[in-house]
């Protein structure tokens, strides 16, 4: 390889298959300006991606799609912020990794559902349903009403006088606190008070930016 050999290539091109070139560098440059939707590679790069494997769907997970250098609660917060469903996130990210020809046979609500399940586990130790058991001032839980989870602190905690209030980034954690309800063998649509992990709650934003 010579270092000073440059390609360009389409944008979300990952396999090297519309390399153009050599150039010099900056001849590169000067193409790469003119035209945004290029971008440049080196020789090594270029080699790089012509050799990866093309991927076997058969045991595709989310891990394949976004990487193994993010936890899967970690990936289902870059989701909620991205203010996409978690299936279409995933999508998203893998079109823009293998473009859409690689893509088609994807179940991106498989792969979605894995993630939340991962997430759970990752959350969860000896996860317990509360029910109806009785909270505690400022304690943090996962109240479930209306096919909605949503991570929430009590406010006042009496006798036919229990409030609370959601966390400020409750929309954020949504995704997240389904996860650990499924985890503990409830679901969204089985409304009532679950245990919060502490890795969860530890997420919480209350009133100014305040976490727990």
């Amino acid at each position: 390889m010579t270092p000073n050999r440059f390609y360009l290539l389409a944008a979300g091109d990952r396999a090297g298959e519309t390399a153009e070139g050599p150039y010099s560098k900056a001849e590169a440059n000067i193409r790469a300006t003119a035209d945004p939707s290029l971008k440049i590679a080196t020789e090594a790069q270029l080699e790089a991606r012509r050799a990866r494997p093309r991927p076997d769907r058969r045991g595709y997970t989310w891990s394949d799609v976004v990487g193994n250098y993010l936890s899967a609660p970690e990936v289902m917060i870059l989701a909620a912020e991205s203010g996409q469903d978690l299936a279409d996130w995933l999508k998203t990210q893998a079109l823009d990794l293998w473009g859409p020809a690689d893509c088609a046979d994807l179940d991106f609500d498989h792969l979605a559902a894995d993630l939340r399940h991962d997430a759970g586990e990752a959350l969860g130790e000896s996860l317990v349903f509360l029910g109806q058991t009785n909270p505690e001032p400022g304690g943090v839980f996962i109240n479930v009403w209306d096919c909605r989870a949503t991570v929430a602190r009590y406010d006042r905690a009496e006798v036919y006088a229990t409030t609370w209030s959601p966390a400020a980034n409750a929309d954020t954690l949504a995704e997240l606190a389904r996860a650990a309800v499924e985890a503990q063998g409830g679901a969204v649509n089985l409304s009532g008070h679950y245990y919060c992990p502490p890795a969860l709650a530890a997420l919480a934003v209350w009133g100014a930016g305040v976490k727990n």
